[in-house]
């Protein structure tokens, strides 16, 4: 049983007791003890507002901000937000939040239906999103933090992360064909954007490009695994 397919037991449960929201959350995770409200505060000061997440913190230096969520450049391609103002707490225009700890709002799941159970792991998130911003919903960001402990690593970690992401490419692109592409590709404008800091810091441009060229490459590996069992 994957993310999608074990969450969606728990939400259809919720939704049987007449929940409001469901949020979802894994269980690597440290919470500040009035997260939850204050994402039920915000998902309320909007109607199109479906999802809700908090900022992302690394368990091995919690100053340094994992994700707040993800963003498009002006091409379409995704980008990372890793900055919000202190006490912030607004519409985001980012189409995707950390599936470690979302807020989903009941409306947006009888609308834009559960997970994806086709999906084992790590694309199923983009694919809810992309359907929630269909039906018109926004999706929402709040100061409080929420420390993800499990993040992979080491280069093998992220390996293996990878290589269950890339078995899903093909169902996402199949479902998701126009923003698909985008999302998932290994080329990204804002590399070229700041090719200046690259040139400043060398030996970390040199790891960065290790660590992009390990983890499409079990992604790659993982997609043409995938491509074997539908045969």
């Amino acid at each position: 049983m994957g993310f999608a397919k074990g969450n969606n037991v728990a939400i259809k449960f919720a939704l049987k007791q007449g929940a409001d929201y469901v949020f979802l959350l894994n269980n690597d995770t440290i919470l500040e003890k009035d997260l939850i409200e204050r994402l039920i505060k915000v998902a309320r000061t909007n109607n199109k507002i479906g999802i809700v997440g908090p900022k992302i913190l690394d368990i091995r230096n919690q100053s340094l901000v994992h994700e707040v969520g993800m963003t498009c450049d002006i091409f379409g391609f995704p980008i990372a937000v890793r900055q919000q103002e202190s006490g912030k707490q607004t519409i985001s225009e980012v189409f995707y939040v950390s599936g470690c700890a979302m807020l989903i709002k009941q409306e947006v799941l009888n609308k834009a239906g559960l997970f994806d159970e086709e999906y084992f792991m790590f694309a199923e998130n983009y694919d809810l999103h992309n359907r929630l911003l269909k039906h018109g919903f926004k999706i929402g960001h709040v100061e409080s933090k929420e420390i993800h402990t499990d993040e992979p690593r080491s280069l093998l970690d992220n390996a293996k992360k990878h290589y269950y992401y890339g078995k899903t490419v093909k169902r996402f692109l199949d479902v998701n064909p126009e923003k698909g592409i985008k999302q998932i590709s290994p080329i990204r404008p804002a590399f070229i954007r700041n090719w200046k800091n690259f040139a400043k810091h060398p030996l970390l441009a040199i790891g960065f490009f290790i660590y992009q060229i390990v983890r499409y490459s079990a992604a790659g590996l993982g997609f043409l695994s995938s491509l074997g069992e539908t045969i």
